[in-house]
Parts: C-alpha cells; structure tokens; sequence
C-alpha cells in the first residue's frame, strides 16, 4: 500500500491493478482494509467494481460501505443495490425488493460459521426469505433446517409454517428429530408448532 500511495511513474490503471489485488488477496485484514480506504484516491474504471466485491470479507465490509459513500457510488442495478443492502444488514430494505435478492440470501445459507453474529445472519436470510414467500424463497428457509446455529434452526421452523402443504417431504421428516434431539429449548417449541401446523403426526408418534 505504501508503494501504491508513493509517486510513481505507474499510471492510474496500474496503480489500481495493484491495490485490487492487495484487498482482494493480501492474507492481512489490516492490508485489506488499508486497500480499501486507497481506492477512494484511484478514480478509473474498475475500482467501484472491486469495492463491491469486497463486501462479502468482513474484516473490510464497514472500510470499503465508507469508501463507496465517500466517492459517491450509486448502483445500477438491483442486484448491486442488494449487495449493498446485504452488507448494511438492511433485511427491510432486502424484503422490499422482492424475488431478485433470492440467491444472494440463498447464498449466505451456505455459510456455517458457528460465531454469533454469523448464526444471527442467517437467520435474518431466512425470515427475509419468509417474507419475500414466494415458493422458491420458502424452499430455500428449509436448509436452515440444518443449520450449526439455533437461532436460524428456529427461523426455519417459523418459515415452515408458512410453507405449509409446500413443504418438502425431507423438511417434514426433520421436524421430529428437531423436537426430540434438539439441545436449544427455542428449536424445540419451533419444531412442535410447526409440526402441528402441517399436522405430522405420524412421525411424532414414531419417536416414541
């Protein structure tokens, strides 16, 4: 960074080549989040692009939002605005603009972290999903079904009342296991309403 900031006979373009590739690879969070801050002095094509990218490194998400306020950025499009919204933790404004946010919401189910606030954003993911409620969007909330954290095993749970008769014979199935296995007491109560919400009794019974 601190060669990208000296005076340099290297043009703009190639300055920012450089300072790209630090926030998108240096193993340093602190490399990073200096690289981010350095973009707002490289104004050429590119350097928005790769500011958006970085939302998803936590160690630079809040360094690289302030830079794109800082020169001005406005998406083009919804999927950028969603990106950006993601970032912010913005499940409202997520919600508002409906089916197109699916598969970056859908995306960070993937993401099995056990920390805190990682587990509390996906659960934010799936009652996002539940709201949006569209067949496709409630078909995603059952993967959280599964997830390492209670907290999104029991927004799952909740979607899965709204999914009602959608819901997929493998989520009906985990229900059970969920109100017998389960060691968080909130999943528990979750699993027991939906149960009786998609009226599996059967399988109840079969845990007996």
């Amino acid at each position: 960074i601190a060669q990208a900031d000296a005076p340099t006979d290297r043009s703009p373009l190639s300055e920012l080549t450089v300072v790209l590739d630090l926030l998108a690879r240096d193993p340093e969070p602190a490399v990073r989040e200096t690289a981010a801050k350095t973009l707002a002095w490289l104004p050429v094509p590119g350097r928005d692009d790769g500011l958006v990218s970085s939302l998803g490194d936590s160690a630079v998400r809040e360094t690289a939002l302030a830079t794109l306020d800082a020169v001005g950025w406005k998406p083009e499009s919804d999927t950028g605005l969603a990106i950006v919204l993601m970032a912010r933790r913005d499940f409202g404004g997520l919600a508002a603009l409906g089916p197109v946010v699916i598969p970056l919401l859908m995306g960070s189910l993937r993401d099995q972290d056990r920390d805190k606030d990682s587990v509390r954003l996906r659960a934010r993911a799936i009652e996002t999903l539940a709201k949006i409620g569209t067949p496709e969007a409630l078909l995603a909330t059952e993967r959280g079904l599964w997830d390492v954290g209670g907290v999104a095993r029991a927004a799952a749970c909740k979607a899965l009342c709204q999914a009602g008769e959608a819901a997929t014979p493998e989520a009906r199935d985990r229900l059970p296991h969920l109100l017998r296995d389960d060691y968080d007491a909130i999943v528990r109560r979750g699993a027991a309403v939906a149960l009786g919400v998609l009226k599996v009794y059967d399988s109840v019974e079969g845990l007996k």
